[in-house]
């Protein structure tokens, strides 16, 4: 352990596991002018070292929808924090990106759903349509965030809402 300004910092023997449960507790302190502070708490964290992972996603590759307002769906969780950190979403449309706090990003954190819902003035375009989760952390206890496992996530679809011409 060492302090630096009025920061203690401890570095375990052994780098910690992701998924450890680190419970910690000061037993005694004493500041330079020897006055003992209140060491009565006991603290938590979880090591996080790994980012969300997405398990599912809609359309599906090779799809053909028919509708242009149709929500793009990912199902994408966080292990150890279980949400995702949504200021952290990026997702793309043809090369073009919607990055939060785009009123047409959501998420459902009971159901893991992250969706892109266009409105009338952002729609799907006709034609085959190329999909990319960009990114996506989780927000840990400590530390800095973890991006999506795998790295980015694209997948194609066609759209078609008008029919045939």
């Amino acid at each position: 352990m060492h302090f630096s300004g009025d920061t203690l910092f401890f570095a375990p023997p052994e780098p910690f596991l992701n998924g450890t449960h680190a419970v910690f507790k000061i037993v005694s302190a004493t500041d330079y002018d020897g006055c003992s502070a209140d060491t009565s708490g006991e603290y938590d964290c979880w090591i996080d070292l790994s980012g969300p992972v997405w398990t599912d996603y809609y359309p599906y590759d090779d799809d053909l929808i028919t509708d242009s307002l149709e929500a793009v769906v990912v199902i994408v969780h966080d292990a150890l924090e279980g949400d995702i950190y949504l200021p952290s979403v990026i997702f793309s449309i043809n090369g073009n990106s919607i990055a939060y706090p785009s009123p047409l990003i959501s998420y459902d954190p009971d159901e893991d759903n992250l969706s892109l819902t266009p409105d009338g003035e952002t729609i799907l375009e006709d034609g085959y349509t190329e999909v990319c989760l960009v990114d996506v952390t989780d927000h840990p206890d400590y530390g800095e965030p973890n991006h999506l496992e795998g790295g980015e996530l694209c997948w194609f679809f066609t759209v078609n809402s008008h029919g045939p011409r």
